[in-house]
């Protein structure tokens, strides 16, 4: 999780400190969409979150349809990280089973570690809207870590 911070962070600081703005704006654009794409993500999950408790239609032909309605995947892949959502809804004659798969950057995970990226991406966000959060944002360690890399660059 660390590394996509770290990854933002840089290229962030790279466009601020060039001034850049029309990669500043893309940084923006792309950001947005991952959050986007992520919000998306965990709503439908909530949706489905009590689905054991759900009566199932009657018959086979139905469930079916209502399977493939309430399956869902989904990818993002950007600069800064990649994720994938599968959640596969399996019926069977009483009960209503959720399959989740959360893979951040290639590893597998849970919804806490995606909704935890997502706070990351809100307030890294905040940063293009206010240049002056980005001093704020970062820690001691961080801020060092990235005078290191700027003076070595």
């Amino acid at each position: 999780m660390t590394t996509i911070k770290f990854k933002i962070i840089d290229s962030v600081a790279v466009a601020m400190a060039n001034k850049d703005k029309r990669t500043t704006r893309k940084l923006r654009k792309e950001l947005s969409r991952a959050i986007f794409n992520i919000q998306k993500i965990i709503d439908f999950s909530d949706k489905v979150q009590n689905a054991y408790f759900w009566t199932p239609p009657l018959t086979s032909a139905q469930r079916r349809a209502r399977e493939d309605a309430l399956s869902f995947s989904c990818s993002f892949s950007s600069e800064f990280v990649s994720f994938e959502l599968e959640q596969k809804v399996q019926m069977s004659a009483r009960n209503v089973y959720v399959i989740k798969t959360y893979t951040i950057n290639g590893e597998e995970t849970n919804l806490r570690r995606v909704k935890t990226l997502l706070g990351e991406m809100k307030s890294l966000l905040k940063i293009f809207e206010e240049p002056s959060e980005f001093e704020a944002y970062l820690s001691k360690k961080d801020r060092k870590l990235l005078e290191e890399e700027l003076a070595a660059a």
